[in-house]
């Protein structure tokens, strides 16, 4: 077996990690072959503890790499020398979606068995996969590049000159069509667009037509041949190409000609699938500052209640600068999935929250003959399901664009998290559209006192932007939790007698598609309470939304047209339903028949996989319990439309309530039962009360 991971996860070498970006830093010194765990400094020692990890049978990440550490060799180059015999390979599935590492992962699928798991991502993950973003201050540091390098080897012109002038014709083209944007921040309407017939004379502008474009790629593969790769010699001849072209012009060049790939792959019939958008962008760069943010914040903002590492980052400032990105955009992820599942003898998604699954084989041009939309493993008395249509205050729950701006709606949201968390032992997860609202809110509770009212009853947690504080955020929820478990040693009023803390565990304040939501496994205390602000739609103005469902429009016309043609038979219900041109048909009936989403269905489609996905974070075992409140009236007064997209094993399970007063009877009763048959102490400091911390 073998398993592949990042450098981020494997890399051994103390001076690299501490680095910004690891790739690049690893790069630089695996090419000049310095770094000291490139190779074993006793062969005799490797070959000892890879025996070793294979007689100790199946290993995890960890044990992989804190063996290797010991021998001292690195274990992400080693891992892509174990797949060349692995039977058994686990990796991320990006691996396998991008074309240029699934050759490294597995030179021949053929016969092979795909299994992707979490694959409810897997339509987004194929769409990048078979997209590329070029931004203009990357091309013009590749541009100095290659300067450099021709000044360094004179014969490398030959070579060097034909990337210089793609380079210099994506600027001119870049920079041309500059006056035509609206300035970003201005206009949400600020990109140029080129449809798929206008992205081939794009191409032939810049010197990449179908004719030029295999000669410029044998140029660049001529040029990069010659740089040392992973455990080659570190020889003075390879000098020049020690510090050019560096890893990130490499990587833009990687892109561009794997782009290239796909649209003139297959005669050009991809072309039509892909929109080249050119947008003005706003780039953000962290920089450190001293304690004076913070310490201004600590008594005047909603910094105060936050937790130490949501305070942390504000110990940084955000400095803004504004770029071109010119963005090839796929909008058919089955551009990326046939290739890969035509190459394997079986392919396998699995998710707890594939659903809606017609939609998802639509949008992937797959058939899925064998499908199972499980039941939850959990009894239904473990589970308490509910939609609320008015807050406690009587306002309407409708988190819409306009109704977000609305001091009702959000001092009616903070009530209802209060109020739930009184109830609620443990952790309570709060899921929110946007960061933006979930700002907004926080704003407006620390005005009203709702922050304060919320921070007596739980340890307040915002969700971090940024990767590097997750970990240490995701500590503190885990451990505030821990500190407020019950104690058989105290009575129920002698907590609050003692002086002790009256908080009942931690609330976490996140956002759908965060990685709060993403996979994460918030098991018994860690999360009795769900509560669903909303439905995550996509924003409805991004750029590549629009063109997505314009895409998934005019594909759905088409679809029409044709169906009239080749099926007539055929009714359109939520998909559209036409023969993919050119199929064979192996079964009978409709079964081998393209669906065709519209526009607006694959738009409620995305919300309802990172609503489900958000949901799914609690309840995760047969003996655990919880509740779930999806706090929009959308669930409850449309709810034959807004609950069909609800995973299976929650929809027939939510009870509609149209006051607050209702839902909390309904909770109080839950909680009390499956305590009784859980055998749960009760937690002393929680309430079923309107406004004691305390059970008297």
């Amino acid at each position: 077996m073998c398993i592949l991971s990042s450098r981020t996860h494997t890399c051994i070498n103390p001076d690299v990690r501490r680095q910004s970006n690891i790739n690049d830093a690893c790069a630089n010194l695996t090419r000049m072959g310095t770094c000291p765990y490139d190779q074993p400094k006793r062969r005799s020692d490797l070959t000892k503890c890879m025996e070793d990890l294979h007689r100790s049978g199946p290993w995890d990440l960890e044990e992989y790499v804190e063996r290797l550490s010991k021998v001292p060799v690195c274990p992400y180059f080693r891992a892509w020398k174990l797949v060349e015999t692995a039977t058994i390979v686990f990796c991320p599935y990006n691996y396998l979606l991008d074309t240029v590492v699934r050759g490294k992962v597995a030179s021949d699928l053929e016969g092979s068995i795909i299994i992707i798991d979490e694959a409810h991502n897997l339509e987004d993950a194929a769409r990048d996969a078979t997209s590329c973003t070029l931004l203009e201050k990357d091309i013009l540091t590749a541009t100095e590049d290659l300067h450099k390098l021709i000044r360094l080897r004179p014969p490398e012109k030959e070579n060097t000159q034909p990337l210089l002038n793609l380079l210099g014709s994506l600027h001119r083209v870049m920079d041309i069509t500059r006056s035509r944007l609206v300035s970003a921040g201005d206009s949400a309407n600020s990109s140029h667009v080129w449809t798929g017939s206008e992205i081939e004379g794009l191409l032939q502008t810049v010197g990449l037509g179908e004719d030029k474009f295999r000669s410029i790629r044998s140029c660049y593969q001529k040029l990069i041949s010659k740089i040392p790769t992973s455990n080659g010699p570190s020889q003075q001849s390879f000098s020049p190409y020690l510090e050019t072209p560096t890893s990130g012009t490499i990587r833009l060049f990687d892109y561009i000609f794997t782009l290239l790939g796909f649209l003139y792959g297959e005669e050009g019939h991809h072309m039509a699938d892909y929109r080249a958008v050119l947008t003005e962008v706003v780039d953000y760069e962290r920089t450190h500052g001293g304690d004076n943010g913070v310490n201004g914040l600590e008594h005047n903002s909603p910094a105060r209640w936050l937790s130490k590492v949501t305070k942390s980052g504000s110990k940084s400032r955000l400095l803004e600068s504004r770029t071109l990105s010119l963005n090839f955009w796929c909008l058919n992820p089955a551009v990326c999935m046939s290739s890969l599942a035509s190459c394997a003898h079986s392919l396998i998604l699995a998710s707890g929250t594939l659903a809606p699954l017609d939609a998802l084989a639509a949008e992937l041009g797959l058939e899925f003959p064998v499908r199972l939309e499980a039941n939850h493993v959990v009894s239904a008395d473990r589970v308490f399901a509910a939609s609320i249509a008015r807050g406690p205050g009587g306002s309407r729950l409708l988190a819409n664009y306009t109704n977000q701006n609305s001091f009702a709606f959000q001092d009616d949201i903070g009530s209802l998290i209060v109020g739930a968390c009184r109830l609620v032992p443990g952790g309570v997860l709060c899921f929110f559209p946007s960061y933006g609202l979930l700002d907004k809110l926080v704003q407006r509770w620390e005005l009203t006192g709702m922050l304060d009212k919320l921070a007596k009853v739980k340890h307040i947690l915002q969700e971090p932007r940024t990767s590097s504080d997750f970990s240490a955020w995701m500590s503190e929820f885990y451990e505030a939790i821990d500190a407020t478990r019950p104690s058989a040693g105290h009575s129920p009023r002698s907590l609050q007698d003692l002086g002790l803390p009256t908080q009942t565990g931690a609330v976490a304040l996140a956002v759908y598609r965060g990685k709060v939501s993403e996979g994460l496994d918030f098991a018994d205390d860690y999360a009795r309470l769900i509560v669903s602000v909303g439905i995550p739609f996509p924003a409805f103005k991004n750029p590549q939304v629009e063109q997505k469902r314009r895409f998934n429009d005019a594909l759905r016309a088409t679809a029409l047209t044709a169906s009239n043609n080749v099926a007539p038979s055929l009714k359109v219900t939520t998909t559209t339903e036409v023969r993919t041109p050119g199929e064979r048909e192996t079964t009978a009936g409709p079964s081998r028949v393209r669906r065709v989403l519209s526009g607006s269905e694959w738009y409620e489609a995305q919300a309802y996989r990172a609503l489900n996905q958000a949901l799914g974070r609690c309840i995760r075992h047969r003996n655990d319990w919880g509740a779930i409140i999806l706090a929009d009236c959308r669930f409850t007064e449309q709810p034959t439309r807004y609950l069909s997209g609800v995973s299976r094993w929650l929809r027939n399970q939510v009870v509609a309530h149209q006051t607050w007063p209702d839902l909390t009877k309904s909770l109080s009763r839950f909680i009390q039962k499956v305590r009784s048959f859980t055998g749960e102490e009760p937690n002393s400091r929680t309430s079923l009360g309107d406004e004691s911390c305390v059970v008297p």
